[in-house]
């Protein structure tokens, strides 16, 4: 469970001398125009070969998103001799910005009443000596990175927000004891869109902070998204819940961006000591219950192609029933045949234990 990320920015070069970027790369000849997406894709493979990585490279991960990216993933693959097999046929790996697009579940704007919540419990707690001496220490006991000047919008409501709920839980009665208290505390309305609010924010939060370690391993995502989807599931229960956040939007764009990662996200959790595909088909059949059984497949079947690479040393027997076993499991994936039907074959060939046991894996 190791992994190197090597984080690779094209910045513009109009404010910086030539001689700047040709220090980093000076191999690289076409650095002056960085807009052309031929020319960034150029400048990567120069990149990748100058620093000596394209026998180990996994995968690729960029910020807008596969399809949007100017960097072009297939003409990358044709000039970077790939030589890791671990996910399939010579392709990286090639991801979505997972931090990214936790980012923009909530979007650009947030509804009027947590917005006029956060301004609400922002007086409350700054109105009198006594009250801004206990923000600041409630602040201090926040395990939470303060915001800085870049910082999105959800999150400076939700660091505020979060410290209220702290203050709201610690000093419960500020009216009895601060004689200079000159508002009223925010209503009961408020304080629970201050709750469901940072219920999604903190999972958000928590999740952004997994996949933008180098402390964690692809295995770790799996669960972080999961605890993510699962409080989407939840608040899309709560009544009035649109007037805090607009969660089946919110759902929408989760599981548009989930359906980019889930094979390799449960590719990694089932390759993990700790658990196994059972662990994987449980959490599929609670989130799509009848479909579940195809994204299983589609799990089973890249692990089967994992197999098939790192059992390149076969004789001729055993490449026969390869073609047999991969004939079996295209026909589970196309749904050609059922779970049962594929049972009663590998229980029949007798002679393939170790194939039944990787389909049944």
């Amino acid at each position: 469970m190791n992994r190197i990320v090597i984080r690779c920015c094209l910045s513009a070069i109009e404010d910086y001398p030539a001689n700047y970027y040709l220090s980093m790369f000076p191999d690289c000849k076409n650095f002056l125009r960085v807009r052309d997406g031929e020319i960034v894709t150029s400048m990567t493979v120069e990149a990748i070969n100058y620093w000596g990585i394209e026998h180990k490279l996994l995968g690729v991960t960029v910020m807008e998103g596969v399809g949007n990216s100017i960097l072009d993933i297939q003409e990358l693959e044709n000039n970077v001799e790939v030589q890791n097999y671990l996910l399939g046929r010579c392709r990286l790996l090639t991801i979505p910005c997972m931090a990214e697009w936790l980012h923009d579940l909530f979007g650009f704007e947030l509804s009027e009443l947590v917005l006029g919540t956060s301004l609400a419990w922002f007086g409350y707690m700054t109105c009198s000596p006594l009250c801004k001496q206990k923000y600041q220490q409630v602040r201090s006991q926040l395990h939470l990175n303060p915001p800085s000047l870049g910082s999105r919008k959800w999150y400076l409501t939700f660091y505020l927000l979060e410290a209220a709920l702290l203050f709201d839980r610690t000093a419960p009665n500020v009216e009895q004891t601060d004689p200079q208290l000159f508002t009223h505390k925010p209503s009961s309305d408020k304080v629970q869109a201050m709750e469901i609010f940072c219920k999604i924010a903190r999972s958000i939060y928590q999740a952004i902070k997994v996949v933008s370690s180098p402390q964690y391993v692809f295995n770790s995502y799996f669960h972080v998204l999961w605890s993510v989807r699962t409080t989407l599931q939840e608040l899309s229960t709560v009544r009035n819940i649109e007037r805090i956040v607009d969660v089946g939007k919110m759902q929408e764009n989760f599981d548009r961006q989930r359906r980019r990662v889930y094979v390799w996200l449960s590719m990694a959790v089932v390759l993990d000591p700790r658990y196994h595909i059972n662990f994987i088909e449980q959490r599929f059949r609670q989130a799509f219950g009848n479909d579940a059984y195809m994204y299983i497949s589609e799990v089973r079947g890249k692990l089967f192609e994992l197999v098939m690479h790192y059992s390149c040393h076969v004789n001729q027997q055993n490449i026969n029933t390869y073609s047999q076993m991969m004939d079996i499991l295209l026909s589970i994936m196309s749904g050609t045949k059922s779970q049962n039907e594929t049972n009663q074959i590998l229980n029949g060939n007798t002679g393939q234990d170790g194939f039944r046991e990787i389909c049944q894996f």
